[in-house]
């Protein structure tokens, strides 16, 4: 990956806060929260890492991704106490005008499901919006998370 098709990482540097949604199935609101999250560049600047904390339904959620340029584009390793049932879920996709988008497949209950991912910052605010889509939904909104920069 050549450094100009490389997300600009530093926009998500710093700390955040805002609201965190979640939606277990479509348009069906399951959850709504406050929500900390903290992004910080490693090795140069070529990498990112993202640390967060908030609640569904009333139970602590704590999570980690480790977002990597990588040569298949972008890499994002996320790991999560809420979403990822202890295993750590590898998505890759590509750099956008405003961050980065990823997505990947998982099996549950006997099916292959999709995971996408939109990471954006501009200026003081960074939205992450996860979709699902399974053999028998079409792609929705899983969660989102609407940011503003501490000040």
């Amino acid at each position: 990956m050549s450094d100009a098709d490389r997300p600009e990482f530093d926009r998500f540097v710093g700390r955040w806060q805002g609201t965190w949604r979640t939606w277990i199935e479509p348009d069906v609101l399951h959850s709504e929260a406050a929500t900390e999250c903290t992004f910080r560049t490693i090795l140069g600047g070529r990498d990112l890492v993202q640390e967060y904390h908030g609640e569904i339904g009333g139970e602590a959620v704590e999570g980690f991704a480790l977002i990597a340029n990588s040569q298949l584009g972008i890499t994002v390793c996320w790991v999560d106490s809420w979403h990822t049932s202890g295993l750590v879920m590898v998505s890759v996709g590509e750099a956008t005008d405003d961050g980065f988008a990823v997505s990947t497949t998982y099996d549950a209950e006997g099916a292959t499901w999709t995971w996408s991912s939109e990471f954006t910052a501009t200026g003081d605010r960074v939205i992450i919006r996860h979709f699902n889509e399974g053999p028998a939904l079409p792609k929705y909104l899983g969660v989102e998370a609407i940011l503003e920069r501490e000040r």
